[in-house]
């Protein structure tokens, strides 16, 4: 199960404009910028299966903004280009993008007011497609701190039609502390899944997700989504499982201890098992 990181391009639009007058807190921004990818890399070192995806031409043309900006700070920057080009090897998928569907691709705005950008050209369609095509690995979006994005638990596109197509979600971080969370879930996920004792995985997908047998009972386990403890102070991440019995039955949800909740079951809710 690998972890594809995606640099959200779309996240740092117009953040140098707001920031030639006040270098200070945007130097505070880069560098909560860079402690995202020191983790990445370090986690990269024990954990190979980590590779951040970036839109080469967008990255590139920040960073040179970024020298403008922050010219008595060349350490900064070089140390920022150094995680994400040399640790991290960051590849760009303009050199090799996943093949999108010949439509539009909408990021959602305001799911209530329908406002909505075409993001064909942009990392966030790559993001998806990579989600969706390969839904045995993970996907995560960095944005730059203190974006547009900040007060969204997640970043939610649609395909061809923005009012009746499918909405996909996907996670996204942007702060160390988000990341740190993040990874020790998405650690404490795949080692739950990986038990080959406990655990078969099947051909069956859900939701754009692996669904995994459970060899003693024969029910299917799939993971939902991450989702945040809006109740705890540290808005700890929650990893939710969806769990069907062997003819397809909800069941209800369970924790990475492996409790059922059948409190949470909806009824006449189905997976086709067979």
């Amino acid at each position: 199960m690998a972890l594809h990181v995606f640099l959200n391009e779309l996240s740092w639009e117009n953040k140098t404009d707001d920031f030639y007058d006040k270098p200070e807190d945007f130097r505070k921004e880069v560098e909560k910028f860079r402690e995202i990818f020191s983790l990445l890399s370090k986690r990269k070192i024990s954990y190979k299966q980590i590779k951040l995806i970036i839109d080469g031409q967008a990255v590139d043309s920040f960073l040179e903004e970024v020298i403008i900006v922050l010219e008595k700070d060349k350490s900064l920057i070089a140390n920022l280009k150094r995680l994400i080009f040399d640790k991290l090897n960051a590849e760009n998928w303009r050199k090799n993008p996943i093949p999108l569907d010949p439509v539009n691709y909408y990021l959602l705005v305001d799911l209530l007011g329908g406002n909505v950008v075409t993001i064909n050209e942009n990392t966030l369609a790559q993001a998806l497609e990579q989600n969706i095509q390969f839904p045995n690995d993970l996907v995560l979006v960095v944005n730059f701190p203190d974006s547009k994005f900040t007060t969204r638990t997640q970043i939610d596109i649609t395909k061809d039609n923005y009012t009746t197509g499918t909405l996909h979600h996907l996670e996204k971080i942007e702060n160390v502390d988000e990341l740190q969370a993040w990874l020790n879930a998405y650690i404490q996920l795949e080692d739950f899944l990986k038990d080959i004792i406990r655990f078969e995985k099947t051909n069956i997908i859900q939701q754009g997700k692996a669904v995994y047998k459970e060899i003693d009972t024969g029910y299917y386990w799939y993971y939902d989504n991450f989702h945040r403890d809006q109740s705890s102070a540290e808005k700890k991440i929650l990893i939710e499982l969806e769990v069907f019995d062997s003819q397809g039955q909800h069941l209800g949800t369970a924790d990475l201890e492996g409790n059922i909740d059948e409190s949470k079951r909806v009824s006449g809710r189905i997976i086709d098992v067979n």
